[in-house]
Parts: C-alpha cells; sequence; structure tokens
C-alpha cells in the first residue's frame, strides 16, 4: 500500500536555504517524490513529504521515522522531528514527539 507521508522538523533557530538544500540532499536525492521547504509560515520549521510502500499507517509511520532519523543525523541543523503523518484516501495516522 502506497501512502503519502509528511514530516515537520523544528529547530531552535530559523533555518535556511543551505540547511534545507543539505537535508533534501541527504534524504532520498534521487526520488522525485520527495518535496522538501521551509514552511512560509514558521521559518523554524522544515517540512517533507514524500511516499512510502509499507503494509498500514503503522508500517509507514515505522518506516519514514527510521529514514528521517537517518537523514536528520546527516543535517543536525534541521533540530528535531517533531510530527510524521501518513496517509491515504481512506484516513491518516500521526505520530508526535
Amino acid at each position: 500500500m502506497e501512502l503519502v507521508v509528511y514530516a515537520e522538523w523544528r529547530s531552535a533557530t530559523e533555518l535556511t536555504q543551505d540547511v534545507e538544500g543539505a537535508f533534501a540532499g541527504a534524504f532520498r536525492p534521487a526520488d522525485a517524490s520527495v518535496c522538501v521547504w521551509i514552511s512560509p509560515d514558521d521559518p523554524h520549521v522544515l517540512m517533507v513529504a514524500f511516499e512510502v510502500d509499507a503494509d498500514g499507517y503503522e508500517g509507514a509511520l515505522d518506516a519514514a521515522r527510521a529514514e528521517l532519523a537517518e537523514a536528520g543525523a546527516r543535517t543536525p541543523a534541521v533540530g528535531s522531528l517533531e510530527r510524521v503523518t501518513a496517509m491515504t484516501d481512506e484516513g491518516y495516522r500521526a505520530w508526535s514527539a
């Protein structure tokens, strides 16, 4: 089952385009389904959207969190992972720190 995942990272400092680019380069750089952007409402929040193939919501959340943690370890300036949401047309599940 393919799910869309949205993730939010929060940094203590305002994020820059350099940090955004570094995270994009560390997280699935060849995957066209990935979008990375700094929230227009809060410059401390980095948003990530991508697709995950998993057996249900909990499997998608677990896989996404593991993958995001690896990329976050390579780009610590993004801060901490605050929220991950996995969704389909039928519903969604979310994890929050």
